[in-house]
């Protein structure tokens, strides 16, 4: 939690001393702490103060009589001598073994089964242990069968609880048993004997497996899948792999549906174990479900190796394209988190052509431009409550929304402006022709990003404000982040600026709750990025990114890390009033040498064009005008700024280009830099 970057309160708790114990045993005994002392300093050289040492230490001196209250002076009477001559054990666990040792048989064994079942269980497990439902035995050892016999586990169980070695809560009914300490539940346990625990959990999982009704299996499931984890070496029936495995099977989805997307990994990988090659031809459905889970929660997780060979084993096995789908989705997602932009737009524009959507050939700005006119268009002859009145049905077009939307992330990114705008536009054409689906209300944002910042401000506007409406209306929060990227990062705003900041953050908090880490760090880069160049205090930029960069750091999110790093260091930059060259993106967070370096080798275009944007800004701000001049030229001639949708960063950059270029003008060579600023005046107005 630490290395996570994770604040954390730390509190040590010691020991109690001796005076502390002196007024323990004083309360407990009900004496004055004069007449507790010696006992209590005894208590104390033989517990070295524990807590639950010292309580049980006493219930141990109770039990063998010598502390015992004595009716005919109604006070309570000790035996020094004995009490030092005891021995005693060498810890906690000891001594509640030998306690519980002197238990009658059946509620130790209860006890043992108690352990079994974890920290806590519940009446209705036992109920089922016992003998109406599943037995429960009578030895004091784990090789007794469950079924064999106690009237009542609950009851035995009672005992423990009269003694402070359990907490019972609820009703008598629902009852629920709780250790009321690790090390109690550790010394029951450690009563069954080695070689016989496996087997234990292996008859505990059965018995609960068989004997509970559906709605008490699904209320245990995770504790039935906990005993049959601990006893799956002794499994070696076929048939009864395949009933486990698809246990693993519902508790991996149930854990994907709660985002515990960790255990989901877990659960469909234990499901996966117990199959075999021959299960894809006996269990086809369990054997599907359980590998492309496993490559959609491992992708999550970040564990792009199993991604790869789970997706590998569904190519190979599922009998057709629609059954391979969800591993497809998943190994586009973990190629793209790798930064195979590329690689994985390619792998997603196959899947695309086998749903049937047919992109344009040769890509150009003017297809692109023809292309976002003939969606305007279309969008035009639609009536609005037609257009939003019908939900999606067609399996292949909700696939290929899903898709077309992983792809206009990717192209966003690796700077595929042609592609982007017509992925955008073939999502709005869909939703006109199939109906609305949660994918429908990011084409819609999409959409009125690429018309509003190719000058149409009001379509633009007018089709991001739907979005929103559309999200609310739909309840699709969970596409609530690329919306809000685009609505709030990425739109010409008419509303200020500020306004959108915290916008980000929900979104990002969205993202992280579904598992869309990629996504989410998206949404603060985009954040951070808007509020560097349209002003925010910088204290508060400055905390936001450093928080953020952690978060990346924690998965392994290189690019965004570095581009949100690079933000950080020219905040930190303005903030030193010792620095002595703003300019340069070298500091605490990040080495520009280091970081341009490793753009070009990638051909990170992106990352370089940030680095110039910021030393530009950094420089005007400082009234280093000639500097700024410099880096004006070179960024005009080594990369092309002539984006028709444009960004933040874009539109601040050039905004800061004219600047400088009007100062270079009036300082020296008008006739070369007049033209420059008049022309990114233009863009502006346009814009």
């Amino acid at each position: 939690i630490h290395r996570a970057g994770t604040v954390l309160s730390e509190i040590h708790v010691d020991n109690i001393g001796k005076e502390s114990v002196i007024r323990l045993v004083s309360d407990a005994l009900h004496i004055s702490p004069s007449q507790a002392r010696l006992l209590a300093n005894l208590v104390h050289s033989k517990t070295s103060g524990q807590p639950l040492f010292v309580i049980q230490f006493l219930k141990s001196l109770s039990d063998e009589g010598l502390l015992r209250f004595s009716l005919s002076s109604r006070q309570w009477q000790w035996d020094l001598d004995a009490i030092s001559a005891k021995r005693v054990a060498d810890n906690v666990a000891e001594l509640m073994t030998a306690k519980m040792l002197r238990y009658p048989v059946e509620v130790l064994w209860s006890l043992k089964l108690a352990a079994c079942l974890g920290h806590e269980c519940d009446k209705t497990m036992l109920d089922l242990l016992g003998p109406g439902g599943g037995g429960s035995g009578g030895g004091n050892n784990g090789s007794t069968p469950i079924s064999s016999g106690v009237p009542s586990i609950a009851e035995h169980l009672d005992v423990a609880v009269a003694d402070g070695l359990i907490i019972k809560s609820g009703t008598s009914t629902k009852a629920v048993y709780r250790f009321s300490h690790d090390q109690i539940q550790y010394a029951a346990y450690s009563l069954i004997a080695l070689d016989e625990q496996m087997a234990l959990h292996l008859q505990i999982a059965r018995v609960l497996f068989e004997k509970a009704s559906p709605e008490e299996l699904d209320g245990m499931l995770f504790v039935v899948l906990d005993q049959f984890g601990r006893g799956s070496p002794l499994l070696v029936d076929r048939s009864e792999k395949s009933r486990v495995a698809q246990l693993y099977s519902m508790a991996a989805k149930r854990s994907f549906s709660t985002f515990a997307h960790l255990s989901a990994s877990i659960f469909a990988l234990q499901g996966i174990l117990l199959l075999d090659e021959d299960h894809w031809r006996t269990d086809y459905e369990l054997a599907l479900a359980l590998y492309s889970t496993s490559a959609e929660a491992h992708n999550i997780c970040g564990v792009f190796d199993q991604v790869e060979t789970c997706a590998n084993i569904v190519f190979a096995q599922a009998r057709s394209f629609e059954d391979k789908l969800p591993a497809y989705f998943s190994l586009v997602q973990v190629t793209g988190m790798q930064r195979r932009l590329l690689d994985a737009t390619n792998l997603g524009l196959d899947v695309l052509q086998k749903l049937g959507i047919i992109l344009p050939a040769n890509l150009d700005m003017k297809v692109a431009m023809a292309v976002i006119d003939q969606t305007r268009v279309v969008l035009e002859a639609i009536p609005a409550e037609t257009l939003i009145g019908r939900k999606m049905q067609d399996a292949k077009a909700l696939a290929a929304m899903k898709m077309l939307q992983l792809l206009c992330r990717y192209t966003f990114i690796s700077r595929q402006q042609e592609l982007m705008a017509v992925l955008m536009c073939r999502m709005v054409e869909m939703t006109v022709e199939h109906g609305i689906c949660n994918e429908s209300v990011i084409a819609f944002s999409h959409y009125g990003y690429i018309t509003c910042n190719t000058g149409q401000l009001a379509l633009g506007h007018k089709y991001g404000k739907l979005a929103l409406s559309l999200l609310e209306q739909y309840e699709a929060r969970a596409v609530l982040p690329s919306v809000y990227v685009n609505v709030y990062a990425q739109i010409t705003p008419i509303d200020p600026v500020q306004a959108a900041f915290p916008q980000m953050d929900i979104a990002h908090n969205v993202a992280m709750a579904y598992g869309d880490f990629e996504g989410a760090h998206m949404c603060v880069n985009r954040g951070i990025a808007v509020r560097f160049f349209f002003g925010d205090n910088l204290s508060a930029i400055e905390s936001s990114a450093r928080k953020y960069i952690r978060e990346m750091q924690k998965v392994q999110e290189e690019n965004f890390c570095v581009s949100t790093s690079l933000f950080l260091q020219a905040v930190l930059n303005l903030m030193d009033p010792t620095c002595s060259d703003p300019s340069t993106l070298t500091g605490e967070v990040t080495n520009q040498t280091d970081v341009l370096e490793k753009a070009q080798q990638s051909n990170n275009t992106a990352i370089m064009i940030q680095v110039c944007r910021l030393r530009i800004y950094l420089l005007y701000l400082f009234g280093l005008d000639e500097l700024a001049g410099e880096l004006v030229e070179s960024l005009m001639e080594n990369f092309s700024i002539k984006r028709p949708f444009p960004n933040s960063g874009v539109v601040s950059t050039t905004f800061l280009t004219g600047l400088v270029a009007a100062m270079m003008a009036r300082k020296k060579d008008p006739s070369k830099w007049m033209p420059i600023a008049n022309a990114c005046r233009g863009k502006i107005e346009v814009w």
